[in-house]
């Protein structure tokens, strides 16, 4: 039996479950009314930018701008509970890499999409999880970071879905 080359197309189309954006900072606020600006908003802490909600620091996610991270496959080690060296998730991070622009905006993700084949996937943002997680107590505030982020997810997305543009693996 011979194996297929990772250049080969697959026969099928590939539809990808559980793919993730990074958000820039102001993807949560762009469009967040004034008076729930000082309950969600980064500020400066040692140099760094961190979370606030309602008033109280968030460390959900270490560094919520995104603008480096962890390597592709980084924490693979974690999650298949093989790390026989009994690294902490930060030690098995490793150096830090500048995020990707098609890990920030859609039409290189497209590109991204079509080199790996992926004909199609459900994205779903990743600092929006801090939101749901931290504001429990209140969801107004909730409601209106998350159509914050609609809107900016309309503004800064749906426009290469309006362009026609979309991967092109190869078709069965």
């Amino acid at each position: 039996m011979s194996r297929r080359s990772p250049d080969q197309p697959l026969p099928y189309l590939v539809y990808d479950a559980d793919n993730h954006l990074y958000e820039s900072p102001e993807a949560l606020t762009a469009h967040l009314p004034r008076k729930w600006r000082n309950e969600f908003c980064y500020v400066d802490v040692g140099g760094r930018k961190k979370l606030a909600i309602g008033g109280v620091l968030s460390e959900y996610i270490p560094n919520p701008t995104f603008d480096v991270l962890a390597a592709p496959g980084a924490h693979e080690k974690w999650y298949r509970n093989a790390n026989s060296e009994g690294l902490t998730l930060r030690e098995l991070s490793g150096k830090p890499i500048p995020c990707p622009p098609a890990y920030r905006n859609g039409a290189d993700r497209l590109k991204l999409m079509g080199e790996q084949g992926i004909h199609a996937s459900l994205l779903f943002p990743t600092l929006a999880s801090a939101v749901e997680e931290r504001m429990s107590y209140d969801h107004v505030l909730m409601n209106a970071v998350l159509h914050s982020l609609n809107e900016w997810l309309h503004e800064e997305w749906a426009s290469i879905a309006r362009s026609g543009s979309s991967p092109s693996p190869s078709s069965p």
